[in-house]
């Protein structure tokens, strides 16, 4: 439910004769059966309920006892309808599982909660604050502790104030996922506001005996000098050595800025079977630090915990993410995030003990030396690795390559990423001779960087998912040594007993990329996704063509090609003819002054390939330009708007061409 703009409700009910002859008219509950009731209800929106509830006196009364399972989960805004409309509670209670808060009034927040608590809603399994605040602890926390006492999952995301997290865990005793987010990283940089508890809360919650030792705590500083560092550090362990355990967490997200000695040991070392573990510094960037104090950025001395130290309070983690100068994002650079979250989510058993997932960027003092050593210990059980530097940060280059050089064994990794990191070539083949069983390799770069691909594939027989951009490929001229790219290809297609599986190629701003590479992808019979963008200066269309026509020896189901100047009828012809192409999107090139060129498209060509396709799904193609004399036919194009919804284009209006396959 969205409790927002709702129409305007009056909750009394005439008592009028003509009302009650009305009302005695209207006896739905009375002359159906229960299950009927169910069936007519359930097409019923929860707007469609309060609009029900004007109809008459039973209605009022006995709608909301029908109506428990479309009013499981409410999302209520922070509107002045939703603070003082109260309709809406009849139909909330202890069937309720589901609440998000969308409320950012303080005093609102607090209101809607007491309301809540007043209807018995102490059941709910999922409880997230969303641009929220809560600054007034001493509040906050007692009304959290009744309404999460069954709460599972806690999401505060884009939260407004500093949060006292072990008291909010302990508010929540079954409390096993929690996600922390805050909307700015100009709160730490400009207050620090996260380095220490909530005020209010230390006074409310420990065992200070008066308003000067609060004070004292309050003030703690943040000095660099060791002996400093250690009295804090002292002081907090013994603050809070009474704290409760949490057995139950198992994952958390603190995408936050947080001093590791003052505040993040301390809930870590109070989460011993913590499996999931995200711990970012929000979103810092160079132009960011150029506005506020260079000292602020997060380092290894006061915000990045000692890797090792981390694991011997969370022995049991499986995945670790330490990002030191972007935000949480997990999803964005890697899909295994999704499929560890909901199979840890789903209750589902990991045979492997140890680290599995370990995803971290560069930071200050904190880069190779620091994260090798961490990584060739863990080597055994790692599967998924993700190491980043971002170059809009101050954070100088390091190289990787002793640490590629000297990694043992890895038996699990399958998963490896690298963006803007530094290593020479035979140092990077050493680590994956290593990794017999990897099958995704990611290489990103914002600056050009060479790669030989032939000896970086070579170890890699199980490769499935191959991405590499802004890298620049060394082709040796030489045919007959068998080391050029467009050869190694070619040798994919062999069949061996342990032979290639690759399924994906993406390249993306490789310069050496012609129609000869792209001819020699075809030699893989196992390829089903293809995303390369071209240079148009190189490419020939009749390479392209003879492109399209191989594309039926591989297994191909997604084709996406950038900077393409012509889609001649051969090569639409073709694509047509392919059994399971499901998506096509072509990007225009670019001239000289940065903007977009149209791409020609034969128009004949384009309705053979819609009309004729069996599993064409999606086609998109940027400024598309029916090219002139090879208009479609309207009977044509009759023939394919019952196929597929169809944006217009032309000659005379070059635009984005969709298609989607009509459902």
């Amino acid at each position: 439910m969205v409790i927002n703009d709702h129409v305007k409700i009056n909750p009394i009910i005439a008592t009028t004769t003509n009302s009650t002859i009305i009302e005695n008219n209207l006896t739905l509950f009375n002359r159906l059966t229960s299950d009927i009731i169910l069936d007519i209800i359930k097409f019923l929106s929860q707007k469609d309920c309060l609009q029900c509830m004007q109809v008459c006196r039973e209605w009022y009364t006995i709608l909301p006892t029908f109506t428990q399972e479309l009013w499981s989960t409410l999302i209520i805004k922070g509107t002045r309808q939703s603070i003082k409309q109260t309709l809406w509670l009849q139909f909330v209670g202890d069937h309720v599982q589901n609440i998000t808060f969308l409320i950012w009034k303080e005093r609102d927040l607090y209101h809607i909660m007491q309301k809540l608590i007043d209807r018995n809603c102490r059941y709910l399994r999922f409880i997230k604050f969303e641009r929220c605040n809560t600054a007034k602890q001493q509040k906050f926390l007692p009304l959290l502790k009744q309404l999460g006492s069954y709460t599972t999952h806690l999401d505060m995301e884009e939260h407004g104030s500093n949060v006292a997290f072990l008291d909010v865990f302990e508010a929540c005793p079954r409390l096993t996922h929690f996600t922390f987010t805050n909307p700015s990283i100009h709160a730490y940089t400009l207050h620090g506001l996260y380095d220490k508890e909530p005020i209010a809360t230390t006074i409310a919650t420990s065992k200070i005996s008066s308003l000067q030792e609060t004070k004292n705590y309050t003030s703690l500083s943040l000095s660099s000098s060791v002996s400093s560092t250690y009295n804090v550090k002292q002081q907090l362990q013994q603050k809070w050595k009474n704290k409760p355990i949490h057995e139950n967490i198992i994952s958390l997200i603190l995408d936050v800025v947080l001093e590791k000695h003052i505040r993040l040991e301390s809930i870590l070392r109070k989460c011993p079977n913590l499996r999931h573990l995200v711990c970012s510094n929000g979103e810092i960037t160079k132009r960011s630090l150029e506005e506020e104090e260079e000292d602020i950025f997060p380092s290894y001395d006061t915000t990045i915990p000692d890797l090792d130290d981390l694991l011997s309070w969370c022995p049991k983690l499986h995945y670790l993410e330490i990002n030191t100068d972007q935000g949480y994002q997990s999803n964005q650079l890697c899909s295994v995030f999704h499929d560890f979250y909901e199979s840890d989510k789903n209750g589902q058993q990991h045979s492997l003990n140890g680290l599995q997932y370990f995803m971290t960027y560069e930071g200050d003092d904190y880069g190779a030396e620091r994260i090798g050593p961490f990584l060739i210990r863990n080597a055994s059980t790692l599967k998924c690795v993700i190491l980043a530097r971002s170059i809009a940060t101050i954070t100088p280059d390091q190289d990787w390559s002793f640490m590629f050089e000297t990694i043992p064994l890895c038996p699990y990794l399958d998963t490896l990423v690298l963006i803007n990191i530094t290593y020479e070539d035979s140092a990077l083949v050493s680590m994956l001779e290593q990794c017999p069983q990897l099958q995704t390799l990611i290489i990103r770069n914002t600056l050009l960087m060479p790669l030989k691909l032939t000896s970086i594939l070579s170890p890699l027989q199980r490769l499935k998912h191959l991405e590499l951009d802004s890298v620049s490929l060394q082709m040796d001229t030489d045919d007959d040594s068998g080391d050029s790219p467009v050869h190694l290809f070619q040798q994919l297609s062999k069949e061996e007993p342990d032979g290639y599986s690759l399924e994906d190629i993406w390249l993306t701003n490789v310069p050496e990329v012609t129609d000869d590479l792209l001819i020699a992808t075809t030699y893989i019979p196992t390829i089903k996704n293809i995303r390369i963008m071209l240079d148009s200066r190189l490419y020939r269309d009749d390479g392209l063509v003879l492109f399209g026509q191989r594309l039926c020896l591989t297994a191909i189901e997604s084709l996406e090609l950038n900077r393409i100047r012509l889609l001649s009828f051969d090569f639409l012809y073709s694509l047509g003819e392919l059994p399971s192409l499901k998506t096509l999107c072509i990007q225009a090139t670019y001239g000289m002054d940065g903007k977009s060129r149209h791409v020609l498209v034969d128009g004949p060509g384009l309705a053979h390939m819609l009309c004729k396709s069996k599993s064409l799904q999606y086609v998109s193609i940027e400024e598309a330009d029916v090219e002139k004399g090879s208009e479609i036919s309207q009977e044509q194009v009759d023939i394919i708007h019952k196929k597929y919804d169809m944006t217009p284009y032309g000659r005379r209006r070059p635009s984005r061409l969709i298609c989607q396959r009509r459902i």
